[in-house]
Formats: structure tokens, C-alpha cells, sequence
């Protein structure tokens, strides 16, 4: 993966949004952003796509904080009961 910096993207945005497969872009040493080249994709595939990989991260950050927490070990029966009692205290 080619690597550019906020100062690289800033004095010639177009060397780094026009490659052909992504591009991280750094700040001060740091991962920042990936820049991809989606001029041939239509607009509203392009936001699905990052979109979907927005939410695929997301969830798999709540499988992780699960799994921390020992939540991956609870009962279907612990889960109706949390569910009802939850439920039960709305009323």
C-alpha cells in the first residue's frame, strides 16, 4: 500500500487520489485516512460501500468489547430473563 503524508495530499492531491489501489494517508507519523479511487463507481455504491465497511468495523468492535466483558458465555436463558426483566420495567 503507498503511503503519503497530510502534507503530501495537500501540495498534489492529485498524485495521491489517482492511484489505482488505496493509499494511507499519515499525519505526523499516524495513520489518518485511506484514500481510494472510485471515479469509475457510481456515487451512490461508492457511500454504500464505505458505509458497509463502517459498519462491519463497528460491530466487529462490539464482538471484541463482548467478548472482554464475558458476555459471548451468557445463557439464551440469562438473555429472556435480562429481556424480561427489562421489559418488565418499563410497565
Amino acid at each position: 500500500m503507498n503511503t503519503y503524508t497530510i502534507g503530501d495530499l495537500s501540495k498534489n492531491p492529485r498524485r495521491v487520489c489517482s492511484n489505482s489501489t488505496p493509499v494511507l494517508v499519515t499525519n505526523n507519523g499516524r495513520p489518518q485516512s485511506i484514500v481510494l479511487n472510485i471515479e469509475d463507481l457510481p456515487i451512490d455504491q461508492s457511500i454504500q460501500m464505505a458505509q458497509d465497511l463502517y459498519g462491519r468495523y463497528c460491530y466487529e468492535q462490539i464482538q471484541r468489547m463482548a467478548e472482554e466483558n464475558g458476555l459471548d458465555k451468557i445463557t439464551d436463558a440469562e438473555i429472556e430473563s435480562e429481556i424480561a426483566a427489562v421489559r418488565k420495567s418499563r410497565k
